[in-house]
């Protein structure tokens, strides 16, 4: 924890700057350093032709050869980057709005009632996908509660064996204290609903979700049909969305696979990824359109919107196993172009009365990952409506003032 707490912001920050495929694209987003490079060989070239001194044009072509071969090394790593965001992540097919030819230009209110129906649908599937819960609602307090004020004597099936223990070894599960005076923690937490419930509903999801931390688009609540460029905004925010969805969805699929090979049940307590607590967009969709938005970290980057790419800063609070936070942050960062710009992070104090949450016996970290999201204009240009392409192009998504001064 001293180690992670000393050098994880540099050693972040070192994994994503240090990257073959990021060095491409800061090379593309610094603008045309390379191709200014190669005018200044061709023309020193000239001049040197003009000198007929062959010695040295030998040189500068050799120069030039090395400069193209290193520009077409860095096309290429930009190419893998652009690719990732021509194809969606969630579904692994190309990248395409969820309803045909419903943007740029949106060309009927039926078009546009069926975007949001296709919304609704596709936006549930971010929770299936991550196979998460929020905490035990009161109907499941409730029911545990009868249970136990129904019970009439021998063992309680409903309660989970090694109940809040999972690595408990199982003298210790069969342990049963003699005295009623001093009655064990399993005991205890047999008798109280709240733990009962919390244990049902842990046992039954890879991670837990808490109410409106993924926040859908306000056009789900409207009666009105969409406008284009509502459309545009709960496009956008669902397809970052499922990138992050899938980052983290992925992390907890692989250590499941591992669990389920040893023939250990895959639940929340053995999970890197344990807790949602809240996903922020910033309002940089052009004329709003963030969810959850507020409270962003600024960046040290100084990248603004242009004509090339379009920023959208991110945030999440997660509680995350201690020893997988590399892990995360590398998984947050290969689904795109994403960049870290700050880190916090403190740990979760372990509370064996707890009757909300359970996160096992490993120990957890609750961090604060404000990202940097950057969307290629080579790419989602042919979705942007016509109103927001100037929009997008100016600092923070600014609107545009009209008229004079």
């Amino acid at each position: 924890m001293a180690f992670l707490k000393q050098h994880l912001i540099m050693i972040i920050l070192a994994a994503v700057c240090l990257g073959s495929a990021g060095t491409a694209v800061w090379a593309y987003l610094d603008g045309g350093n390379i191709l200014q490079q190669m005018q200044d060989i061709d023309k020193l070239r000239n001049q040197v032709r003009g000198k007929h001194k062959a010695p040295n044009l030998t040189m500068i072509e050799a120069r030039k050869k090395s400069a193209e071969e290193e520009n077409a090394i860095m096309k290429a790593r930009l190419e893998t980057v652009l690719q990732k965001q021509k194809h969606n992540r969630f579904d692994g097919k190309p990248r395409q709005t969820l309803v045909p030819n419903v943007l740029p230009k949106l060309k009927s209110n039926a078009a546009a009632f069926a975007f949001k129906s296709e919304y609704q649908r596709e936006f549930s599937k971010l929770l299936i996908s991550l196979r998460a819960r929020d905490k035990a609602r009161a109907g499941d307090i409730h029911a545990q509660r009868a249970l136990i004020e129904n019970r009439s004597g021998g063992s309680d099936s409903s309660v989970p064996k090694n109940f809040w223990m999972p690595d408990a070894p199982p003298e210790e599960e069969k342990d049963e204290s003699s005295s009623d005076e001093f009655p064990t923690l399993q005991k205890v937490l047999s008798e109280n609903p709240e733990a009962r419930a919390a244990e049902l509903v842990a046992r039954d999801c890879y991670m837990y979700v808490s109410k409106n931390a993924i926040k859908p688009h306000q056009l789900v609540h409207s009666n009105d049909a969409p406008k284009v460029e509502e459309i545009w905004q709960a496009q956008m925010a669902l397809w970052i969305e499922q990138d992050i969805v899938s980052a983290l969805a992925s992390i907890n699929t692989e250590r499941a696979s591992i669990l389920q090979e040893k023939g250990i049940e895959p639940w929340v307590a053995h999970m890197p990824v344990k807790h949602l607590k809240i996903l922020r967009l910033q309002n940089w969709f052009g004329k709003g359109g963030g969810m959850n938005a507020g409270g962003i970290a600024s960046s040290f980057t100084s990248k603004k919107n242009d004509n090339k790419l379009f920023i959208i800063p991110i945030q999440m609070e997660l509680v995350v196993e201690e020893a997988s936070v590399l892990k995360v942050i590398d998984s947050l960062c290969s689904v795109g172009f994403y960049t870290p710009t700050r880190v916090q992070y403190s740990m979760v104090e372990p509370n064996p009365f707890q009757s909300e949450y359970i996160y096992g016996d490993d120990p957890v970290l609750m961090m604060t990952i404000d990202l940097e999201g950057y969307y290629f204009r080579e790419v989602f240009d042919e979705w942007i409506p016509k109103s927001l392409k100037k929009i997008l192009a100016t600092p923070e998504a600014e609107e545009l003032r009209s008229g004079r001064g």
